[in-house]
């Protein structure tokens, strides 16, 4: 399991469950997703983020993945 800390949001990408279907990274408006290096004990290259600073917790990466392996939590805001 893969978990960023961003100023905005935690995002979630369960590594295990991703098939690298790319939808998420076309997903995202900041073009903050891409397949990663790393390959899973399907053989899959998973998604990872690439700045978590970069993600505004919109959650459209988490909308559209059809195996439901990422979470984003947005940050609460201090009034």
């Amino acid at each position: 399991m893969a978990e960023k800390v961003a100023t905005k949001a935690l995002v979630i990408i369960r590594a295990e469950r991703c098939k690298a279907c790319g939808w998420c990274a076309q997903h995202c408006p900041r073009g903050n997703l891409r397949t990663g290096t790393d390959t899973n004990t399907k053989g899959y290259h998973p998604t990872e983020l690439i700045d978590p600073d970069n993600c505004t917790g919109c959650g459209q990466c988490a909308l559209v993945c059809p195996d439901v392996c990422i979470e984003v939590y947005r940050a609460k805001r201090s009034r």
